[in-house]
């Protein structure tokens, strides 16, 4: 299992990696408003790829992604599964998934859903007969898709990166001698200007840190983050992104 970053750790990430424009400068644990609770339910979207189902494994690798995730899948769902899987145990099983993607569990220690990076809740599962073709999003704005990055600010930029197995990785850009810092997780769609970042892991380590940004035009701004529970404002003008 992967360790676990705790929260003085994180913030004091946040505060060297700087996670507004710059540096985090005030740190105020505040109550997170209704839209940005971490019990915000995504809008379902669709991504098609191969599935790897055995007594220990049930995951989706997207079409044409490295990235893997964990599926959560309900009983008639896994029945499905083992009925293929016992008809031929050498032919791949390609599906598409409709779900919304979740954090990594934190607890349980012979959970293998807490080695992955995100986790999949599913809400219908549609056998393919054979490889998909890569039309990975077929229901979210695919204008999400590319890369942002904020002006420097005391000597860092931050650069982030959303890709269309809703993948995200954001990295602390510095213009002296500090070396760069990254953060990997996923992103998705709340709404046709709303999105949610999560990241689930730093430098091997595993972590929860939760962003909603609002689009206006080609930039996207989020004014707080969320981290293991606890809600901080990003001082002092909040984190704006540009698309490049």
């Amino acid at each position: 299992m992967r360790a676990q970053v705790g929260l003085p750790l994180l913030v004091a990430l946040l505060m060297l990696g700087g996670c507004s424009n710059g540096v985090k400068n005030d740190l105020k644990d505040q109550q997170a408003p209704a839209a940005s609770s971490a019990s915000t339910v995504a809008p379902s979207f669709r991504l098609r790829g191969e599935i790897t189902f055995n007594k220990k494994l049930q995951t989706l690798q997207p079409c044409g992604s490295k990235v893997v995730y964990w599926l959560r899948l309900s009983k008639a769902e896994q029945a499905q599964l083992t009925a293929l899987h016992r008809s031929d145990l050498t032919k791949p099983i390609y599906a598409e998934i409709t779900g919304y993607l979740m954090p990594p569990p934190t607890d349980g220690f012979d959970d293998l859903a807490t080695h992955y990076r995100a986790q999949i809740q599913t809400q219908a599962l549609q056998i393919l007969p054979t490889s998909p073709t890569c039309n990975i999003d077929k229901t979210i704005d695919t204008s999400w898709l590319g890369t942002y990055q904020s002006a420097f600010v005391d000597a860092v930029s931050t650069k982030m990166v959303l890709s269309a197995d809703h993948q995200a990785k954001t990295t602390y850009v510095y213009n002296n001698d500090y070396p760069n810092v990254s953060e990997i997780g996923y992103w998705q769609a709340l709404s046709p200007n709303r999105i949610e970042v999560m990241t689930t892991e730093y430098d091997g380590h595993t972590a929860n840190s939760r962003r909603i940004f609002t689009r206006n035009g080609n930039q996207m701004s989020t004014y707080q983050e969320t981290i293991e529970g606890h809600t901080y404002q990003i001082a002092p003008n909040g984190l704006t992104l540009f698309k490049q």
